[in-house]
């Protein structure tokens, strides 16, 4: 119309955060933007991106994704916990930890699964327990 290309597209960028598609939300709920600060509690069961500064505490029912610019001073418990920024503080996942390359991650981590990319520095200790609360059998001697 009006002289374009009938061929032409318009796209949309996807949301950085992309829930397990079993999870509660259906995409980004909440997002604290770059260049925001928010002091306080944040609780929800969809999924949050935070792009700014958080202090406080955290309580997600699906993804917490931290975003590459984002900062977290907080104790964070979620369904999923994704960090490409900075947090300091103590991290639950129900599900799933991934701390992606060149984050800064100083606290403790409650996980039983964790993905842990190239250029990762991490300070603190990590805690790896089955949903049933008991930790991985240890492998079996070979012989």
């Amino acid at each position: 119309m009006f002289g374009k290309d009938a061929k032409e597209k318009t796209t949309e960028a996807p949301a950085a955060v992309q829930p397990d598609r079993g999870g509660k939300g259906a995409g980004v709920s909440t997002l604290l933007g770059r260049g925001a600060t928010f002091n306080g509690k944040m609780t929800t069961e969809a999924s949050v991106q935070i792009d700014g500064v958080f202090e406080g505490e955290i309580h997600v029912g699906d993804t917490v994704m931290v975003g590459k610019e984002g900062v977290v001073r907080a104790n964070v418990r979620a369904g999923t916990i994704v960090v490409h920024g900075r947090v300091e503080g103590e991290l639950n996942a129900e599900k799933k930890t991934e701390l992606l390359g060149g984050c800064v991650v100083l606290g403790k981590i409650k996980t039983p699964s964790l993905v842990v990319q190239e250029n990762v520095h991490f300070e603190g200790t990590c805690q790896m327990e089955r949903k049933n609360g008991s930790a991985p059998a240890p492998p079996k001697p070979r012989g």
